[in-house]
């Protein structure tokens, strides 16, 4: 929890958090032209991975726990820039993504259609 709450800055920075997007070109450009996020992401496969086979799933510390619901965005960031995942970890954020209460906070974010214009400014609508 403490490496999630003030670690991973380069990944939080440049994957930024918008569950309305779907940005898988941003994310190849992102992995393309950013190594200190692609360790970021190998950083968290790794610890994944690590507790995965410790614990036995299906959580990262076998029940769901607070470590979970602190990593959740990070899975919701994989999703709208389409980071390829092992399988180890497809599963887990699969497996998380269909707990009823990450459905009901998804969907309800995903209903907000909160935004601002000079963070995202790819969702505004452009007439040539």
């Amino acid at each position: 929890c403490a490496e999630m709450h003030s670690g991973f800055m380069a990944l939080r920075s440049a994957l930024t958090f918008n569950i309305e997007a779907s940005l898988p070109e941003k994310g190849k450009l992102i992995l393309r032209d950013q190594p200190n996020v692609v360790s970021d992401i190998e950083r968290v496969f790794n610890l994944w991975s690590m507790l995965l086979n410790q614990s036995k799933g299906p959580f990262l510390c076998g029940q769901f726990s607070i470590v979970d619901a602190f990593y959740a965005p990070i899975c919701t960031r994989f999703r709208t820039y389409q980071i390829a995942l092992p399988e180890i970890i497809e599963q887990y954020v699969s497996y998380l993504e269909a707990l009823p209460s990450v459905v009901v906070w998804q969907n309800d974010a995903k209903n907000e259609h909160d935004f601002l214009a000079v963070l995202e400014p790819y969702r505004l609508q452009v007439d040539n």
